[in-house]
């Protein structure tokens, strides 16, 4: 039987707080009003996409679809591997085929006057990019390796838990999310057939921490299993 939808969310917050203990004790400069990375092209799971749908009606608010309707007529990046697909071609020595995402892309749908409307609920993929100098500065955002490595750790680990869940755009999973048959689905872990730009989540082949990090991030490693064997042991 697979766990409930609160349960997984549950579990996916608690790899957030993991995270952000973790990269906090980094000198990352990121602030309030700096947008440069909150682009069309943020990736998310299915089970990030109920939280933020959870989140708008908690709020007594409903989906911008407007605002996203507008978005999915533009180019934006829509990913056809995810991290543990990518970790499974690594293992078995395999090319990994190139996907590249356009900086051109315009800027997130959620996005408001340079601030993030669902902050609170952002997906893993907005949290991951941080950075130790200011993005607007050099354009790019400088990720210390560390943490680079926690990203994909991070990464692979909520993708596993939403097993048979999916990875998309922000843009086409929330779309994608509010049909309500879909939804169900998605909600009931039974599963979506992946549509064209999205792909199905896979649970972890091995984890790609590089030698070097190993040491350092063992404790995050067995604080994110930590919390998948308690959320087991409560089902």
């Amino acid at each position: 039987m697979s766990p409930s939808v609160n349960a997984r969310t549950n579990l996916l917050k608690q790899m957030y707080t993991l995270y952000e203990d973790f990269s906090s004790r980094y000198p990352l400069v990121c602030r309030k009003g700096c947008d440069l990375c909150c682009t069309a092209n943020v990736t998310m799971t299915s089970l990030e996409g109920l939280l933020i749908l959870n989140h708008w009606e908690g709020q007594g608010l409903t989906p911008p679809q407007t605002a996203l309707q507008a978005a999915v007529q533009s180019k934006r990046f829509q990913p056809s591997l995810t991290i543990n697909v990518i970790a499974f071609l690594c293992l078995q020595n395999k090319d990994i085929p190139e996907e590249a995402a356009d900086p051109a892309a315009g800027p997130c749908p959620l996005l408001h006057n340079g601030c993030c409307t669902i902050y609170a609920v952002r997906p893993f993929g907005c949290r991951a990019m941080v950075s130790r100098s200011q993005c607007v500065r050099g354009g790019a955002a400088e990720i210390p390796d560390e943490v680079l490595s926690a990203n994909h750790l991070l990464m692979q680990f909520i993708e596993a838990i939403d097993v048979p869940g999916l990875s998309g755009n922000l843009t086409d999973m929330l779309l994608l999310l509010c049909d309500a048959q879909l939804r169900g689905q998605a909600e009931s872990g039974t599963g979506i057939a992946p549509p064209q730009g999205m792909a199905a989540n896979q649970p972890i082949p091995v984890l790609m921490v590089p030698p070097e990090h190993r040491a350092r991030l063992q404790p995050l490693i067995r604080a994110v299993q930590e919390c998948i064997v308690s959320q087991r042991r409560q089902r």
